[in-house]
């Protein structure tokens, strides 16, 4: 688990334990915004897992390129 994941199964339990956003972010030194994001996600997914990267080849084609 990283750092990150830590952070967030942290801050959400803290957060649902009615305390405001404001001082959950002040207490994990997180955004406020980010708070809400992580408490939505797990709200709605019932997880705080980070998502699989999606790393894919992009082919670039001539007419995407600008004049040369």
């Amino acid at each position: 688990m990283s750092k990150s994941e830590n952070l967030r199964f942290s801050a959400v339990p803290y957060r649902l334990a009615e305390q405001t956003y404001s001082e959950t972010a002040e207490t994990f030194h997180a955004s406020v915004s980010a708070i809400r994001v992580w408490v939505q996600k797990y709200q709605q997914t019932g997880d705080l897992s980070d998502n699989p990267l999606n790393r894919g080849f992009k082919k670039i084609a001539p007419t995407n390129c600008g004049p040369m």
